[in-house]
């Protein structure tokens, strides 16, 4: 309890009910300190018929709906390779949390309580298949989104060598860039969703792409303004052109115990700000 009578915020990712079980919820905390932020992330926050529940990144995106847009057409949900509501919501969403408690506390002297759910988390980033549904009363289909695998123009293709690229030439001005260097100018109006001509578009890609390795195709791209890249795995991210030219990707630390451990650079760069570069992570029990 001492620590709290100084602290500026708390986070807590207990089952809504824990903290006051253990005598040390928001309203008692408070009491001794009246400018304290506590910032709680659980799955469904206090007011859901699921606040009890246990979960994880998969039932939180499950649950919102954007698991069943993951994957392509005529195909069961894709489990997406990276954890989303675990980063976007749990972290992100808990950061803007805090700043947010901490700027109104600026305003009006009194610290609160802020419930992060990563299910109400996710909903921004479903945003337009949202806005179709809306707009629609279609229920988007997986794969057959604008932006998920509808379009030639917007999508993934595999090369003769076996790698990807990412073809998103979505704007007319890419799409013609891309047309005229490749002399298909009879490809021009070929990208209109629901359009016959369309349907066939992405085989001919297919077959196009196929023809020639991917260095080819990339080399094509510096030369040309066509919104197309790699499909890097994780090696050739760290290899990556744009993190060698700001110093590598990864941020070395030391620990006095266990030695060298590397991490990920602060993706943020202020221009007059300073930023503390971390520290490598404690061991077991270092910090109790």
């Amino acid at each position: 309890m001492g620590y709290c009578q100084t602290a500026d915020i708390v986070i807590e990712s207990f089952r809504p009910g824990v903290l006051h079980r253990l005598g040390i919820d928001y309203d008692t905390l408070s009491n001794i300190n009246s400018r304290i932020i506590v910032v709680s992330v659980t799955g469904y926050g206090d007011q859901s018929p699921y606040s009890r529940q246990a979960g994880h990144d998969l039932n939180y995106i499950a649950r919102s709906g954007l698991l069943d847009l993951c994957g392509q057409a005529e195909s069961m949900p894709s489990i997406p390779g990276v954890q989303i509501a675990d980063i976007a919501a749990g972290s992100y969403m808990a950061a803007n949390a805090c700043l947010l408690a901490l700027y109104q506390r600026q305003q009006s002297g009194r610290g609160d309580h802020v419930q992060v759910s990563m299910l109400d988390a996710l909903m921004p980033l479903l945003s337009l298949p949202f806005a179709e549904y809306a707009a629609t009363g279609l229920v988007p289909q997986r794969g057959k989104g604008v932006l998920s695998g509808l379009l030639p123009n917007y999508n993934v293709y595999c090369c003769a060598d076996g790698k990807y690229i990412a073809l998103a030439a979505l704007e007319p001005k890419f799409w013609s860039n891309f047309c005229r260097i490749l002399q298909r100018d009879d490809w021009q109006n070929r990208i209109i969703p629901g359009m016959p001509e369309t349907e066939g578009m992405k085989s001919e890609l297919d077959a196009l792409f196929a023809t020639q390795p991917r260095a080819y195709w990339l080399d094509l791209a510096v030369q040309h303004d066509i919104c197309l890249t790699p499909v890097n795995d994780l090696s050739e991210v760290v290899g990556d052109a744009h993190f060698r030219a700001k110093g590598g990707l990864w941020q070395t630390h030391t620990h006095p115990q266990y030695g060298e451990a590397v991490g990920i650079k602060n993706p943020l760069h202020f221009r007059h700000t300073p930023l503390n570069e971390g520290w490598a992570a404690p061991l077991l029990g270092e910090d109790n």
